[in-house]
């Protein structure tokens, strides 16, 4: 940030009339930062000992090496459509186990449990409704 000349106003000199001035002091702060790159503040301001962050759009946290170092993203290839790359829990907890996740099911993958099993249609009745048609974008799996 340098040394700005505000900086050494008194209305600035400790936190109680820093926060009394609040508004200004955050404008002064605002058009300072207005201009920086978020990435390399945040990294400059973390060395100085401040406790700061840089705000990520979601391409920026796709590619954040410490999210993929720490398994918050995870690969899943489910049949046929290609890998896909999905987040995972926000935190992690020492006494919690890691959650399982499995494949979505594809299309129509369990519409003969549904419909035999659930609905209590026979082979024959669920022969007919693909026949027919009725039924056909349900139908997909048989």
């Amino acid at each position: 940030m340098g040394d700005p000349h505000w900086a050494h106003e008194s209305k600035y000199a400790d936190q109680l009339r820093r926060w009394k001035n609040r508004d200004e002091l955050d404008s002064h702060i605002t058009s300072w930062a207005r201009d920086q790159d978020h990435l390399q503040l945040a990294s400059r301001l973390q060395q100085s000992g401040v406790a700061a962050g840089p705000v990520l759009d979601s391409a920026e946290l796709h590619n954040d090496p410490h999210l993929w170092e720490w398994g918050y993203w995870w690969k899943m290839e489910p049949s046929g459509s290609g890998e896909r790359i999905l987040p995972g829990m926000p935190v992690k907890l020492s006494n919690v186990p890691q959650l399982n996740y499995s494949y979505p099911p594809d299309l129509g993958e369990h519409n003969r449990d549904v419909f035999g099993g659930l609905l209590g249609l026979t082979d024959a009745e669920i022969k007919m409704l693909v026949e027919e048609k009725l039924s056909t974008e349900y139908c997909v799996a048989y």
